[in-house]
């Protein structure tokens, strides 16, 4: 996954904001769960749970913020074959 560092600058040049309390929002359980904090606050009702608490532009952080999430395994994937090389 990557870190809060990313998912912020990401928001930051596609929305122009961090948007640092929806990333925030999204992965406060990971405090107490760690990787499963994903069952909580990485479903697909989970853009419409920002869109209620943070607008329009909160929900669209929260749909970058899953996209980064899920697709970063693919993103990093020649990185790892050529460290495991």
């Amino acid at each position: 996954m990557p870190s809060r560092f990313i998912h912020n600058n990401v928001n930051r040049f596609l929305l122009g904001d961090s948007h640092e309390n929806v990333n925030a929002w999204m992965d406060y359980p990971a405090k107490y769960l760690g990787r499963h904090h994903r069952l909580f606050r990485h479903t697909p009702w989970t853009p419409i749970q920002a869109w209620k608490k943070f607008g329009f532009t909160g929900m669209l952080a929260c749909i970058i913020h899953l996209t980064l999430d899920y697709g970063w395994g693919i993103i990093t994937l020649p990185w790892r074959m050529i460290k495991g090389l």
